[in-house]
């Protein structure tokens, strides 16, 4: 009796086969996105300590100011904060039943 084989044995790799287009797309996705981390960090850092250092001005600042011009600008500012509706709803009537 004779065997007669079909297709010579081919052993199954470990390793999975993807195809080259959806390791690309992978790499390229991971570089997009290392870049816009780069990009966009001195951009929010800028941001982030520039609102730090934002304080709102007081009477006594405003007043050390020497230039008339600037001092009754900061004292305009301060007036406008002053006079600032507050939160929606934050002055609606109290209910009564």
């Amino acid at each position: 009796m004779t065997v007669t084989h079909t297709g010579a044995f081919k052993p199954r790799s470990a390793a999975i086969h993807r195809p080259l287009s959806a390791i690309l797309l992978a790499c390229s996705l991971a570089v997009v996105a290392a870049a816009s981390v780069i990009l966009l960090a001195p951009v929010a850092w800028t941001a982030a300590t520039d609102a730090l250092r934002a304080q709102p001005s007081t009477v006594a600042q405003c007043e050390m100011i020497s230039a008339d011009a600037a001092r009754l600008a900061c004292f305009d500012r301060l007036g406008k904060q002053a006079i600032q509706p507050p939160a929606k709803g934050a002055l609606a009537p109290a209910v009564t039943r």
